[in-house]
């Protein structure tokens, strides 16, 4: 067995990969398994989460999210499938009734094929599905 105590950079590695395999590490976990001790772990988890990697929470870390990116340009990501979706979801409103409408591009394509004739109660958080 590799001694993980003496070579950070595997043990780092070995790290990340249990993140990408599970979404999170536990420092009490990661310490046990690899024999050093839990500050050990957590000077790691620090220097991956200033490299972005994951995120440092209480007694552990999450594995980063890349960033979702620009609303504009998320909006045109992917346009036909969003519109094939949309017009689907309006196929199944009734008239008179309500919907609740959470933020997102989807939804703002969906909120857009809606008939602007139904008579429809929709909560929604997104002011511009709201302006629609």
């Amino acid at each position: 067995m590799l001694d993980y105590a003496a070579f950070p950079q595997q043990r780092q590695a070995l790290i990340c990969q249990i993140l990408q395999e599970n979404g999170r590490v536990v420092c009490a976990e990661l310490a046990a398994r690899l024999q050093v001790s839990e500050h050990t772990i957590r000077r790691d988890l620090h220097e991956l989460s200033r490299e972005g990697f994951c995120k440092k929470v209480y007694g552990g870390a999450v594995l980063s999210l890349p960033e979702a990116g620009d609303y504009s340009e998320r909006k045109d990501k992917n346009r036909a499938t969003k519109l094939r979706i949309a017009q689907q979801c309006a196929r199944l409103v009734k008239p008179g009734g309500t919907i609740f409408v959470d933020t997102g591009t989807t939804n703002l394509a969906m909120a857009e094929a809606l008939p602007a004739e139904l008579a429809l109660t929709v909560v929604t958080n997104s002011p511009e599905i709201a302006a629609v």
